[in-house]
């Protein structure tokens, strides 16, 4: 996957923390494209129409949350919709380790990390990821 062609989802219904994501790769990747969703049942149509490369997840949101859009992906790749498997970060202010645990073993989640997002573990993620 190229720098420059790279596509970002942010979904996160605090508005804050949209900006600061989006903030945040663009200066890692200038040329990137960013999506923006306030809620899960917005992150899904914005998945399909997008196609985005990375997903940063919040959990914990009004409408939808993070359960469900992981539920519909995970379903939408086990009925073969889904031909691609998107890499999720899921950023979350949950605290409980069983939870976070469960979390991370999700279809298509690569990362949790705890809010606040501690840059650096993010950057170090996706510089693995993108060459």
């Amino acid at each position: 996957m190229k720098k420059n062609n790279i596509r970002f989802l942010i979904i996160e219904d605090d508005e804050m923390i949209r900006i600061i994501h989006k903030d945040f790769l663009e200066e890692l990747f200038p040329d990137c494209k960013i999506f923006e969703a306030e809620n899960a049942a917005q992150g899904i149509c914005l998945y399909f129409e997008c196609r985005p490369h990375l997903i940063l997840l919040d959990m914990m949101m009004p409408l939808m949350g993070g359960e469900t859009f992981l539920d519909i992906l995970e379903e939408g790749h086990r009925t073969k919709i889904l031909k691609e498997k998107p890499k999720i970060v899921v950023v979350t202010a949950i605290k409980d380790v069983k939870e976070l645990m469960t979390i991370g073993k999700r279809f298509a989640v690569e990362a949790v990390i705890s809010k606040p997002l501690v840059q650096n573990q993010l950057k170090a993620l996706l510089e693995d990821w993108i060459a």
